[in-house]
């Protein structure tokens, strides 16, 4: 073969390395696909106006919006907040909302170590002694107890029973149901130095969980 021949074959096999280096160069300067990562959100709750809950999802892990409510003027059902009461306690720092139709009684005598000690009580027959109170007790946690310590010393392996986790109002508890005379639907938050202990007593044919519920959406912390 003459050198006519030879070089053409040389130019060629140099412009296809070429090219081929040049794609390889483009190939590695495109940024690596990385698949998204996968989050796994904490498994609480958060108790909206409606008596309904929301918990964390997404991206971010964030609550979604509750669902609204619109209630009529005329309306008196407790889905309608409109003319609740508010107890505001500045000592102790924290206030709720109420339905204006519900008695409160605070606890004024013998009240053990309550820091506060109240009761909520709907319309009932006097007669009745069966129905549904809402409780609200704060007391000091002068011996720096667990929500789960807290819980078997007010009933035995209290720390045993199911827990859902729940965020009041940026602050995180734990809602159980108690056994006893009555089942209590409880909500448990620690706070600085302070246990709240926020319960209704359910019995059959009640119907003041959803109240109590709308009551746990109206909880502020004001310190």
């Amino acid at each position: 073969m003459n050198s006519r021949g030879v070089v053409p074959i040389i130019v060629v096999a140099i412009l296809a390395l070429a090219l081929t280096g040049l794609g390889l160069f483009i190939y590695l300067q495109k940024p690596a696909f990385i698949p998204p990562k996968q989050v796994a959100c904490t498994q609480e709750a958060k108790i909206c106006p409606d008596g309904t809950s929301v918990g964390r999802s997404g991206p971010n892990c964030e609550f979604p919006a509750c669902p609204a409510i619109k209630p009529s003027p005329e309306s008196t059902s407790s889905a309608d907040m409109t003319n609740w009461k508010t107890y505001t306690n500045q000592n102790l720092g924290y206030s709720f909302r109420y339905p204006f139709m519900y008695s409160l009684v605070a606890c004024t005598i013998d009240c053990g170590q309550m820091l506060d000690d109240l009761t909520l009580s709907p319309p009932h027959d006097q007669a009745n002694i069966h129905y549904e109170n809402i409780f609200i007790n704060v007391s000091a946690n002068s011996t720096g107890k667990t929500i789960n310590s807290y819980l078997d010393g007010v009933v035995m392996d209290g720390n045993k029973i199911p827990k859902t986790q729940i965020i009041i109002d940026g602050q995180q508890g734990v809602r159980v149901n108690l056994p006893g005379e009555f089942d209590y639907d409880t909500v448990i938050i620690i706070k600085g130095n302070k246990i709240f202990d926020l319960r209704l007593n359910k019995v059959t044919g009640g119907s003041e969980e959803l109240t109590f519920s709308q009551i746990l959406s109206t909880f502020k912390f004001i310190q």
